[in-house]
C-alpha cells in the first residue's frame, strides 16, 4: 500500500498463514505504484483500484516496465463522490505485456445501470463505465449480447469460467445481486431499444 517506485520483480500472493490474501493497493486515494521489473499477481491476491474522476487525481495506476501476470480478485472502488457514466475510461495498469491474463474475480462499483468494469488489451488494463447488460462490452446493449446473457442466466459459474470479457454480474440488470428470471424483461427492454426483436 502506498505510492512510489519498486525496483525489481514483485509477487503478490497469500499474505498470512491464515490464508488472508495479500493486497496490492496503489496510493492513498488515489496514487501510483511503478514497478521496474515484472509483476505476478497470484490466485490468492487482491488488487484494489480507486477511481475518483477528479481532475489531476482521477485514479490509481500500476505501471510495470516488464510483464504483468494478472490473477486473483480485482476490486474497483468509486471514491470522492465519483459517479460513473457509460463510456468513462481510465487506464489503470500498463505493462510490457499482460500475457493474455485476466483477473479471476471482479468486485466493482455499480451506480444505476452503469458498472465499472475492466477491459484488457495486450499491454494495458482500462476501467470502463459499462452498461449493465452489455455482455460483450461493445458500448450498447443489443442483439449481440443475447447469447452471453442467456449463458450467464443459465449457468453463472460456468459463464465466469468460460469468458474473459465479463462475469455474470454484468447480466444482473435489475441490480438485486443475482442473475435470475427477474432480469429477463429489463434486458429485453434494453435490447429492443437498439435491435428489432420478434416476440
Amino acid at each position: 500500500t502506498g505510492a512510489g517506485v519498486i525496483t525489481g520483480d514483485v509477487v503478490v500472493g497469500t499474505g498470512f498463514a491464515s490464508g488472508t490474501p495479500a493486497v496490492l493497493r496503489p496510493g492513498f486515494s488515489p496514487g501510483t505504484i511503478e514497478i521496474e521489473g515484472n509483476l505476478d499477481l497470484e490466485a490468492e491476491s487482491e488488487t484494489v483500484i480507486e477511481i475518483s474522476g477528479m481532475p489531476g487525481n482521477p485514479h490509481d495506476m500500476i505501471m510495470v516496465s516488464g510483464d504483468a501476470l494478472l490473477d486473483g480478485t480485482l476490486r474497483i472502488d468509486a471514491i470522492d463522490g465519483y459517479v460513473p457514466t457509460a463510456g468513462d475510461q481510465f487506464t489503470v495498469i500498463t505493462s510490457g505485456d499482460l500475457d493474455s491474463t485476466v483477473f479471476d474475480d471482479v468486485e466493482s462499483t455499480r451506480v444505476g445501470d452503469v458498472i465499472l468494469w475492466p477491459e484488457y488489451s495486450l499491454s494495458t488494463m482500462t476501467v470502463i463505465g459499462a452498461l449493465v447488460g452489455d455482455m460483450d462490452l461493445s458500448g450498447v446493449v443489443d442483439e449481440d449480447d443475447i447469447p452471453q446473457f442467456a449463458f450467464a442466466l443459465r449457468d453463472n459459474i460456468g459463464y465466469d469460467d468460460a469468458f474473459f470479457e465479463t462475469e455474470h454480474e454484468v447480466a444482473d440488470v435489475d441490480g438485486n445481486g443475482r442473475v435470475d428470471f427477474g432480469d429477463i424483461s429489463m434486458f429485453v427492454d434494453e435490447v429492443s431499444q437498439n435491435s428489432p426483436l420478434s416476440t
